[in-house]
């Protein structure tokens, strides 16, 4: 509990920063402004994750793992992945350099946003190896540190970049090269963080080789490339249908929705590398007792933080203007789905630790596709409340799918114990 304890208060913290974020650019930018920075984000996020490649997610299953067998050589490991990782994010920085232009005339119609799109291309590389110097982190069981590299220096150092430049201009141009300085920095705090952690290891005996890798980390990127699409999906098509305004309303009300979230993301930050060892030990009843107790105390505080933040939400609207304001609607269309996501999320954490990535990858998959096809029909009609509801179907429908799929492998009800008892 203390480690659950410390990666909440950690996760508000970074939640915190991140509403300060969207202020000050808001503040700074206004919400047309926070559409183009959230638009290139959006669109640099792509290839990101073909950068991470899945390599993120499954260094944390080897590392969890391996950690106390000592059989696969973890410095190894993740030399290996490093030299997967660099010169395929590189290339990924050349290709959205350069397709910027036809990305920003032909996909959204806008040619402004072109150097927007360039200059965020910058960030693919920094990102990408801070995510797997984190996740490596994390296998160590160094939550902490995890969520500090994850969830709040690159917001602190952003914020901090956001006012220095505005001594000197006010241009979006340097508001995202703020942000490209600010994944540098963290890339190389992170960078530094895992050196001091790998030299107290002690060396395995077996080499992991590429095969395995990637035997573990594409299904791993197949999933998290569905993940991606529903995540950005709206924020792209509301750029495609509608204006960078409404895409920077759907943003903040979307921010504040997922921020109910936080409970089953700090706890599923301690869960994730537990399951992944409890499963390597073939130790079910430890599994078993961790996914019930771990989701009782998930639901029990959600709950109330739930009914909190629609109470406080359209004072916090206000706070950051008067024209975001019409996007509580939108929020309270959003809660649906993160509601549903309190008492079933936890699901898709344990299938990815226990060797169901392609299951997750397939319901994914389905959900992407309702995303997509509802947000065709929705968006034109309903804009950014259309967008919220094709969000809130994907979500239900996949979070169906994982409860389903856990149910029927592990025989494992997470709501009740063996007594059927909450």
């Amino acid at each position: 509990m203390n480690g659950a304890s410390s990666n909440f208060i950690i996760q508000i913290f970074g939640i915190l920063l991140g509403y300060l974020v969207v202020f000050v650019i808001s503040h700074f930018y206004g919400v047309k402004g926070l559409g183009i920075f959230t638009l290139s984000f959006a669109v640099v996020n792509i290839f990101i994750l073909l950068g991470k490649g899945g390599l993120d997610t499954s260094i944390v299953k080897f590392i969890s793992e391996n950690i106390d067998s000592k059989q696969i050589n973890i410095k190894e490991l993740y030399l290996l992945i490093i030299k997967l990782s660099v010169p395929i994010n590189l290339i990924l920085i050349l290709i959205m350099f350069v397709f910027s232009p036809y990305i920003a005339h032909n996909i959204f119609d806008n040619p402004n946003l072109t150097p927007y799109f360039q200059l965020m291309s910058l960030v693919i590389l920094p990102i990408s190896l801070r995510s797997i110097n984190a996740n490596a982190l994390r296998g160590l069981k160094k939550i902490k540190i995890y969520s500090l590299l994850q969830n709040v220096f690159i917001h602190l150092f952003f914020i901090m970049g956001i006012f220095l430049v505005n001594v000197f201009t006010n241009t979006i141009e340097y508001l995202i090269l703020s942000y490209v300085f600010s994944s540098w920095l963290v890339f190389t705090i992170s960078s530094t963080s895992w050196y001091k952690n790998m030299k107290k290891l002690t060396t395995g005996t077996t080499k992991s080789g590429i095969k395995n890798i990637l035997k573990v980390s594409i299904p791993m990127l197949l999933t998290s490339s569905l993940m991606l699409v529903i995540t950005w999906t709206d924020s792209i098509m509301l750029g495609i249908f509608c204006s960078e305004i409404e895409v920077g309303l759907y943003s903040i009300a979307m921010k504040i929705a997922t921020s109910s979230l936080i409970i089953l993301m700090a706890f599923s930050s301690i869960l994730a590398p537990k399951i992944a060892q409890a499963y390597g030990n073939n130790d079910l009843i430890l599994l078993r007792s961790l996914i019930q107790k771990t989701n009782k105390l998930i639901i029990t505080i959600s709950l109330p933080t739930i009914v909190i933040l629609i109470t406080i939400t359209p004072y916090l609207l206000s706070f950051f203007g008067e024209e975001f304001k019409v996007a509580y609607s939108t929020f309270l269309i959003l809660m649906v789905g993160m509601i549903w996501k309190v008492f079933f999320g936890v699901s898709e954490f344990i299938l990815q630790m226990t060797n169901n990535q392609r299951s997750v990858a397939v319901f994914s998959f389905i959900g992407v596709i309702i995303n997509i096809i509802l947000n065709l029909v929705l968006i034109p009609r309903y804009g950014i409340d259309g967008a919220a509801s094709a969000s809130i179907v994907s979500i239900i429908m996949m979070n169906l799918l994982f409860y389903f799929r856990m149910y029927s492998t592990f025989h494992i009800h997470i709501f009740f114990n063996k007594n059927n008892q909450l």
